[in-house]
């Protein structure tokens, strides 16, 4: 069926609905909100299989997918030194490059149209252009440790590594082959960070699930601002890079396997296993992240939480340098539903990092928790509406209500993810997925090296 004949069926259908099934406003007219809502429930309640390729020989097992901005292109990173370029519309493999990098690729992020960065083992982060693929455009030296997070935000490619690095690269500035960086933030146990696309947010995510978000977003100030933060005692007067922490909601889940911000910056979701990978679990939540302008007043605590034990916290955690260096830390005590409520410690004295703490939970769900240590990267939709995430050997499509309203408009008192389709066609684990950026299509990858389409069924 072209694509003319399926907008076409899929228009018949809603109008009949709109007709029949009695979208129309109190006054009697058309009701176009009911109308889009029609359509989308429509559009998102009928996802079925599109297209299959297998790309084992290039990539191997696929550990992340980008999504080129116009959504025609996705690229494929994985278990191999090597990239797979997928034409989205046809689902076929258009270019490869077979040796990319010295170890296997990590995370590919367009930066437009045409160029794309990779973050590997090897350390490096790589600059390419899709129309000359012989070579890369530049290699970006300076990480320390694997480079796991690649983000391109105000202008500057914001990458991370898992020695704690979040360094900012200067793509504006390129003089030849060196590209200006500077080491934006360091956190010894860092996982995960993402950025909205608004760019008014960078979140990061630990070891041991705490998530640290910097809102009202400037990186040319990040630096100085959490220095002073954390020698001053507290905030700097100015309004940019106000942080806050939300921490796990379980003491018993620790590592963020993956997040990701809602397309509208409404909300973050995170994918969460245990620390401990003898017991098994893993979970997904979805925290508001629209803190009010006010948020960072001082307030008085609570009083049964004492600021000293939630600095305690903090310092025994984040500001642990070089204690200890095996993979996970002992254990952090269990915290109290009061101490997930917002606290400002600027006035305590000789306590360091001032922070906010927030907590607002607004739905979650149980994952599967197969191939455990492993990352499972999960996607939001184009519009926010839907979550595709890796589940066992397929995926699993989750929206915040069964009509597939936006968050904005669920029930206060509801607080479980809708599980919409769950579909499974994957001969292996599925690792990732990921959402085009334009329409509703999804593709997933994972140890068969098979990639997988996803799309509406009109």
């Amino acid at each position: 069926m072209g694509a003319l004949t399926k907008a076409k069926s899929c228009l018949e259908h809603v109008l009949h609905r709109g007709v029949h099934g009695g979208i129309r406003s109190n006054s009697g007219h058309f009701d176009l909100v009911g109308l889009r809502s029609t359509c989308t429930e429509y559009v998102h309640s009928d996802i079925a299989i599109l297209e299959s390729l297998d790309i084992a020989i290039d990539v191997g097992a696929v550990f992340n997918f980008g999504f080129s901005p116009s959504g025609h292109l996705v690229a494929a990173v994985g278990e191999l030194p090597c990239i797979a370029l997928i034409d989205t519309q046809r689902g076929k493999l258009v270019q490869s490059v077979p040796v990319a990098h010295l170890d296997c690729i990590n995370f590919t992020k367009f930066i437009n149209d045409y160029q794309f960065a990779t973050g590997s083992d090897d350390k490096c982060i790589k600059l390419w252009d899709v129309r000359h693929l012989k070579s890369e455009l530049l290699t970006l030296k300076g990480h320390k440790g694997w480079v796991k997070n690649i983000e391109f935000c105000q202008g500057m490619l914001i990458t991370s590594d898992l020695e704690g690095s979040v360094i900012a690269w200067d793509l504006k500035r390129i003089h030849k082959t060196k590209v200006p960086h500077r080491p934006l933030l360091h956190f010894p146990d860092l996982v995960r960070i993402a950025c909205s696309l608004q760019e008014d947010k960078l979140v990061i995510s630990t070891k041991y699930g705490h998530v640290l978000i910097f809102d009202n977003l400037r990186l040319d100030s990040l630096p100085s601002d959490f220095d002073y933060m954390r020698k001053k005692k507290h905030r700097p007067e100015s309004s940019y890079n106000r942080m806050f922490v939300i921490r796990d909601h379980s003491s018993k889940l620790h590592t963020t396997s993956s997040m990701k911000i809602h397309p509208k910056g409404w909300c973050l979701a995170t994918r969460m296993q245990r620390a401990n990978h003898s017991i098994s679990g893993e979970m997904m939540f979805v925290d508001n992240i629209t803190f009010d302008a006010d948020s960072s007043d001082e307030e008085s605590l609570p009083n049964t939480t004492s600021p000293e034990k939630i600095e305690a916290i903090y310092s025994s955690y984040i500001y642990h340098y070089a204690s200890s260096r095996s993979p996970f830390h002992p254990t952090l005590p269990s915290l109290n539903r009061e101490m997930f409520r917002r606290c400002d410690l600027s006035s305590c004295k000789n306590l360091s990092p001032v922070f906010g703490v927030q907590s607002q939970l607004l739905a979650s769900t149980v994952e599967s928790d197969v191939a455990q240590g492993i990352f499972k990267e999960f996607a939001f939709s184009y519009d926010g509406r839907m979550i595709c995430s890796p589940y066992r050997r397929g995926v699993r499509f989750l929206s915040f209500s069964k009509n597939f309203n936006e968050i904005c408009d669920i029930s206060a008192s509801q607080t479980a993810l809708y599980e919409s389709a769950v579909i499974s066609t994957h001969s292996h684990f599925v690792f990732t997925t990921a959402a085009s950026p334009v329409d509703v299509r999804f593709v997933s990858g994972g140890e068969d090296g098979k990639v997988q389409f996803y799309g509406p069924r009109l």
